[in-house]
């Protein structure tokens, strides 16, 4: 079953939130449903903002949370507005500045509250998962048990998200170019198997981040290498090894920690699907190919995850460039098909790991503030003239905020 339904139970670690900020129409109504879920809302603060005035009321909150009051200790401020007003990214930048969680809802959305319970449920994953609870455990396979995520096990994902080119005109100003942002996402939350993760900004094009673990086993995921870049995987793959080296504080010459490293995309032209009699059908959800089309002297496999909801799924291709452990074909199908039910936000499977589909979000979520932020604080539109690449991380990524797990 790759649809599942969470609505008649709790979560498996319910949010606390001593504060959440909605508008006074919904207040009632998702407060009862997440009291059902277990979740503790210790007050409700009715807000009705201008999208003029979010940055204003925003700030106000935060001044507010500096006296101490433990009722602002760990807020959410979900904003509701019409779709005609779109202030999603505003509201993103500004969760930066303030440190203070956001969920965005559409009114339309929001109107849904009161007699569609799957838009319910579906505002309480979230609600829950921002409030730092967590949703659902996924059991895997008997295969994949042994790589599955506790406090010996990190799996990492990360994805690149690469500019457009730089103008003549700001190139002639000497301006700071966009920056590449580097997504990452792994399995550091309140739970085992909780992920979380954030971005950083670098020179462009350049698609090297090393960032260190302790953990004894990394299972890293890796989204957007060809078949030509195989050799670059390895370099990074390198980099990692190094990073989680000097990451140990001291830096530990015997901290070694195994590497799986898997190439997890669907960038590839390979279909797999069956024959219905009157023409090809989708395979069922959680279908492995892992002969036949596959590369001979590569260890990879083809899987469809989830369920499409319209047209002709396209299965993941997943290639394993290193294991240090000498694992299986079945250990890993098991491991990656389990990592598709991660997302915390959805009562359906995916049709890529977790780590591989949030690193990528993260990427866009750097992005978008990154473009916000100059629009907003920038000299017309542009990075300032004393701009580099390490204020704007450390300015705008969570890292060393109260945000960052």
């Amino acid at each position: 079953q790759t649809t599942f339904n969470t609505s008649n139970f709790g979560f498996e670690t319910p949010a606390n939130i001593s504060t959440l900020f909605i508008k006074d129409d919904f207040a009632d109504a998702l407060y009862n449903e997440a009291t059902k879920k277990g979740m503790k809302i210790d007050k409700i603060k009715l807000e009705t903002v201008e999208p003029k005035n979010l940055f204003a009321q925003m700030g106000q909150i935060s001044e507010q949370r500096k006296t101490g009051d433990p009722k602002l200790r760990n807020i959410v401020f979900m904003y509701i507005e019409p779709s005609k007003s779109n202030t999603h990214d505003e509201l993103k930048l500004f969760e930066r500045f303030y440190c203070m969680t956001t969920q965005h809802l559409k009114l339309e959305n929001a109107m849904e509250l009161f007699s569609n319970r799957p838009t319910m449920e579906n505002v309480l994953l979230k609600l829950n998962v921002k409030g730092g609870g967590h949703n659902y455990k996924v059991k895997p396979e008997i295969f994949g048990e042994k790589l599955w995520m506790d406090r010996q096990t990190m799996i990492m994902g990360y994805d690149v998200w690469h500019p457009t080119g730089q103008s003549r005109a700001d190139k002639m100003a000497d301006r700071l170019p966009d920056p590449s942002v580097v997504g990452f996402s792994f399995n550091g939350g309140v739970q085992s198997e909780s992920f979380i993760g954030d971005y950083h900004f670098q020179e462009a094009t350049k698609e090297r981040r090393s960032r260190g673990f302790l953990p004894p086993l990394i299972i890293v995921v890796r989204d957007g290498i060809s078949d030509g870049q195989h050799s670059h995987g390895m370099d990074e793959l390198e980099v990692l090894r190094k990073g989680a080296n000097e990451y140990a504080q001291p830096p530990d010459s015997t901290y070694k920690p195994k590497f799986i490293f898997t190439i997890a995309t669907k960038r590839h032209h390979k279909r797999a699907y069956m024959d219905g009699g009157r023409g090809p059908m989708n395979m069922p959800a959680m279908s492995v190919v892992d002969d036949t089309i596959t590369s001979p002297i590569l260890f990879e496999f083809f899987m469809q995850s989830h369920t499409p909801i319209k047209g002709m799924a396209k299965a993941t291709r997943y290639i394993v460039l290193k294991d240090d452990v000498g694992t299986n074909q079945d250990a890993m199908q098991s491991l990656m098909g389990a990592l598709c039910f991660e997302h915390q936000v959805s009562n359906n499977a995916i049709s890529i790991p977790e780590p591989v589909y949030q690193s990528d979000e993260w990427a866009k979520r750097g992005a978008s503030n990154m473009r916000k932020y100059k629009e907003l604080f920038g000299e017309q539109g542009q990075f300032k003239k004393d701009a580099t690449y390490e204020k704007l991380t450390r300015i705008l990524s969570y890292w060393n905020s109260p945000l960052e797990r």
